[in-house]
């Protein structure tokens, strides 16, 4: 995909070029006419340019974008979108797809793939969005990791602590009323067997 400014991208499929643009008009050139003859973009802007060598196509604003043809006659198919263009259900299923197109040598570089996973997050589950979000930043990955270990750790700890404390209270009231008793005191009373009160 060329990214040629923010209103004009083009996409070269074999010896046609497909361009999609936010501008009104182009200019139909040749190399004999350079003033070229003014064309109306159709109302989707999005149509597939076929040219002979020596015709070129060239949208003129602050920067003058020229698609020059690379086939043997002059073909301009427009494409009419009426409706939005059907998503992939999942991030892993935009990047199969992708990894698909790069077999054939037509995958996308990665500003593209950035930019169609932004899209894609605004129609996938959060659960994906999360997920591909942890897949494509590793450092996150690796801090959540590094979190989740200390968050169990201190959990262990806090468990481990409270089952030390419980036994040692265990432990010690035992042998507090083991040595009360043996100092004559009366759990029930509160007084010292043997002691009279005058």
């Amino acid at each position: 995909m060329n990214r040629v400014t923010d209103n004009v991208v083009a996409i070269e499929l074999g010896d046609a070029t497909f361009i999609a643009t936010t501008t009104q008009n182009y200019h139909l050139c040749s190399k004999e006419d350079k003033k070229g003859v003014y064309q109306v973009v159709p109302p989707s802007g999005h149509f597939i340019f076929q040219a002979p060598h020596d015709q070129y196509i060239e949208f003129r604003g602050k920067t003058v974008q020229k698609f020059h043809g690379r086939h043997d006659k002059l073909v301009i198919n427009p494409f009419n979108v009426y409706e939005k263009l059907g998503m992939f259900e999942t991030h892993e299923e935009l990047e199969e797809w992708n990894e698909n197109q790069r077999r054939v040598g037509k995958g996308l570089d990665t500003i593209d793939m950035m930019l169609l996973h932004d899209i894609q997050q605004s129609n996938s589950s959060f659960w994906d969005n999360f997920i591909h979000t942890v897949k494509a930043h590793p450092y996150w990955s690796t801090f959540g990791s590094m979190l989740f270990v200390l968050i169990v750790a201190v959990f262990i700890i806090s468990i481990m602590k409270w089952c030390w404390r419980k036994c040692r209270r265990t432990r010690n009231k035992g042998i507090n009323e083991k040595r009360d008793q043996e100092r004559g005191f009366d759990a029930t009373t509160k007084e010292f067997r043997g002691i009279h009160n005058v």
